[in-house]
């Protein structure tokens, strides 16, 4: 099966014969037998295409293959007739797919480059949080991989603080200037607590720099808004570079 870019360079390849023909009227048994395997190519690749884009655009082209098939099996196809059926193809696919084949490859090398820095994080429950926000990722659910993503970031930091040699309550206390209303003693006690005030005591202890907390801080934001309702969209870009922070958190906590 042809991919989909190969399938159309096909289509421009066959245009491109066409518009360099001479004559207007154009029938020879291979001409006719190349627009008959285009259009069982074609069978498949829209099946590739449903993920891609709407329904309407398939079917759209699905009209112009099927009217260029029929033109090829007149005794004199019409060349300008063949070549308008192509154009319109290719400007269907120039306009409502390639942007989206290319998102996707572009998708496709970040998840393979993200999956790679993965390998440099030992496997914890925040190795598992990373791989679901990859498979957001694949999926376009943008605001699941940066929240996610968040996840991942809090569940190494609850960890980095539960094997602190220091006393984690002393470390409040002198923060916040307050006793904490609930035993700071594992894991689980971090949970009770803010997100921004892990992130004050992580960079108080040490555990994180400033600059990390600091950026951090601004992913946090990020993470609020895509975890609640409203206009906010993080779309592919935000969410990969929300992502790749994440993973430089985890690979400098070396947990």
């Amino acid at each position: 099966m042809k991919t989909i870019e190969d399938f159309f360079e096909e289509v421009q390849r066959l245009k491109s014969h066409l518009e360099g023909k001479s004559s207007k009227t154009v029938h020879t048994n291979e001409y006719e037998e190349s627009c008959r395997e285009l259009y069982a190519d074609w069978q498949e690749v829209k099946i590739s295409l449903k993920p891609l884009a709407d329904q309407q655009i398939i079917d759209s082209m699905d009209k112009e293959f099927t009217a260029l098939l029929r033109e090829s099996r007149k005794s004199r196809s019409s060349v300008q007739t063949s070549v308008g059926h192509l154009r319109e193809v290719e400007d269907e696919y120039i306009e409502h797919v390639y942007p989206e084949v290319s998102h996707r490859d572009i998708s496709a090398g970040f998840i393979h480059s993200l999956a790679a820095d993965l390998e440099q994080i030992r496997t914890d429950k925040y190795h598992d949080y990373m791989e679901e926000a990859l498979q957001c990722v694949q999926a376009g659910a943008y605001r699941g991989a940066v929240v996610l993503g968040w996840q991942a970031a809090m569940y190494a930091l609850y960890k980095g603080l539960e094997a602190h040699n220091d006393p984690i309550h002393v470390a409040y206390q002198k923060q916040f200037q307050t006793t904490p209303n609930f035993n700071i003693t594992d894991f689980w006690s971090f949970q009770k607590m803010n997100d921004r005030d892990i992130l004050i005591l992580a960079e108080n202890v040490g555990l994180i720099d400033k600059s990390l907390k600091d950026i951090l801080d601004k992913e946090r934001d990020i993470r609020n808004k895509a975890a609640h309702p409203g206009q906010f969209d993080v779309g592919p870009n935000g969410t990969k570079a929300m992502l790749e922070k994440m993973v430089q958190l985890l690979v400098s906590l070396d947990l």
